[in-house]
């Protein structure tokens, strides 16, 4: 048993002797920024974002396990992906859920699917922006005029205005970007103010 006197009940020194580098360089800062939000690892899949989300529950309802469209829905856009979403906010989705409330299974998932596209488009590769510290790590991408949907639709996107005074703006199929980049494990998701297509 060693005596009490010889017991050292201080804090433990972490790395004496070896301090780490500090630096003010806007490049190693943007580097270390980049690396921290982009890599970071998210856990919830693009349904889960749906269907948790505050904004985007009526969409998210879509999803029920218990209808036979949902379970599929929600099986196919679990998978690895990735998946880009354009998700409508309660506001633009609540006439259209009673509308889906008595259509056919079919009509209701090429709904969904309209609205979820493959490849991770996030907010940069839409606007075509060149912004460090992006290109250090990925090749550009020109902004696309077009986007396949899952439901083989070509959703229309639109861009324009000027990001340094604020007045810059992105339509897809028409309806507005509102909120960008909600990261999920297999792709991202994009908050529109209604839905990209109409009910037929």
């Amino acid at each position: 048993m060693i005596p009490r006197g010889q017991l050292h009940w201080g804090p433990r020194p972490i790395n004496a002797g070896r301090l780490r580098r500090v630096t003010k360089d806007p490049e190693v800062i943007n580097r270390k920024v980049y690396w921290c939000f982009e890599h970071r690892y998210t856990r919830r899949t693009v349904v889960n974002a749906c269907q948790s989300g505050k904004f985007t529950r009526l969409f998210g309802s879509l999803f029920d396990a218990e209808t036979l469209y949902g379970y599929g829905l929600a099986h196919e856009l679990s998978l690895p992906g990735p998946f880009t979403g354009f998700i409508p906010i309660n506001e633009g989705m609540r006439e259209v859920v009673r509308a889906l409330s008595g259509a056919s299974p079919e009509r209701v998932a090429e709904f969904v699917r309209s609205h979820f596209t493959r490849d991770l488009w996030l907010h940069r590769d839409i606007k075509g922006l060149p912004i460090q510290p992006w290109l250090t790590f990925n090749a550009p991408r020109e902004a696309p005029e077009t986007l396949s949907a899952l439901s083989s639709r070509e959703l229309a996107v639109e861009s324009g205005g000027d990001v340094r005074d604020k007045s810059d703006y992105t339509m897809i199929n028409g309806a507005q970007v509102l909120r960008w980049n909600l990261r999920c494990h297999n792709g991202v998701i994009h908050l529109v103010d209604r839905p990209l297509v109409a009910l037929d």
